[in-house]
């Protein structure tokens, strides 16, 4: 009956929030800030779309001369 109780609670969903969703969000958040670590997502990607393309890429060999 497992399936059964899952369907009737949470419907076809794949992802679940947690109960204490807002509580552990702010200890995140919270850690963060201490920590000085970034956790904006929209500022995380929008730097990650900074970083300019490049064509082609070299990397080196330990053996090369360079």
């Amino acid at each position: 009956g497992m399936k059964e109780r899952y369907i009737k609670t949470y419907g076809n969903a794949y992802g679940l929030a947690s109960p204490n969703h807002g509580a552990l969000m702010q200890a995140f958040k919270n850690f963060c800030r201490k920590e000085n670590i970034e956790c904006d997502i929209h500022k995380i990607f929008t730097y990650l779309h900074t970083f300019e393309t490049k064509e082609k890429e070299l990397q080196y060999s330990f053996f090369d001369t360079i």
